[in-house]
């Protein structure tokens, strides 16, 4: 957006992505931008097709809030979070897993490698009392270590483990974000239409840094089903634990670093 002469970039969103690494329908290059009349498209080519592809309205009015939320009118909600736990609440260890749409014998299933679910967003204001490696701040983990759970790791990081009986996939914040001090709003979101996860901390998308090329994991279609404990209960630490939000969707970029709380 130009403002003033200058200009000013938001938090990025994703735009495109392939189904696979076919050069057919997986490849992306020579990417350009065309504005005309108010509206927005995206060229590509693979190297044997060239492709144009108009953005949606609502996607760029998402990035438009980010940088001029003061006199626009809150972000529109899809849909509510499934679960929601406030400070009072999380002072239980245990919390019901209540509201996913999807079950099985063993619990809910979080991820489905065949896409008929949208995803999964986990939004959080902690303050951990140290980020000593290992220390768990939530898990909804079976005897079998199907589940996800979240711990300290690293230098002032947060950990999110996808697990099931086969294979883990793993994405942390980046570096040196976190402390003790204050506590901290930070959003972990599983996409999984491209299979991504990504995470943003006190509404700044984790972008990698100094630390890393980008601020994006792919995880394996492998991955296939993530099932909770057959009690259907999240088990936290309550004194670390602030809010505690579920939804059943990939949350956008625009929305995950919202300040205002417009969802």
């Amino acid at each position: 957006m130009e403002v003033n002469g200058e200009i000013r970039w938001s938090q990025p969103e994703i735009v495109l992505y392939g189904d696979d690494h076919s050069y057919e329908s997986g490849r992306f290059s020579y990417p350009d931008l065309v504005e005309m009349e108010g509206r927005y498209w995206v060229t590509e080519t693979n190297k044997l097709k060239a492709r144009i592809h108009e953005l949606p309205e609502a996607m760029l009015n998402f990035l438009w809030y980010q940088l001029d939320a003061v006199g626009r009118p809150p972000l529109a909600v899809h849909r509510p979070p499934v679960m929601q736990f406030d400070e009072e609440q999380l002072r239980a260890e245990k919390l019901p897993i209540t509201g996913f749409p999807k079950h099985s014998e063993g619990g809910f299933i979080l991820l489905n490698a065949m896409r008929d679910t949208a995803g999964l967003t986990i939004e959080m204001t902690v303050q951990p009392k140290d980020f000593s490696h290992g220390r768990v701040l939530l898990d909804t983990r079976n005897d079998l270590g199907s589940g996800l759970y979240i711990q300290t790791t690293g230098y002032r990081q947060l950990e999110l483990n996808l697990c099931n009986t086969e294979t883990c996939e793993t994405w942390t914040t980046d570096p040196g974000l976190l402390d003790v001090v204050r506590p901290h709003r930070v959003t972990f979101v599983v996409d999984n239409a491209p299979d991504i996860i990504l995470c943003a901390v006190d509404g700044q998308l984790c972008d990698g840094g100094t630390s890393r090329q980008y601020g994006w994991r792919h995880y394996s279609p492998f991955l296939n089903m993530v099932l909770t404990n057959k009690k259907k209960e999240i088990r936290i630490l309550p004194e670390e634990m602030k809010s505690l939000k579920f939804y059943d969707r990939a949350l956008s970029v625009s929305e995950a670093v919202d300040k205002q709380g417009n969802r």
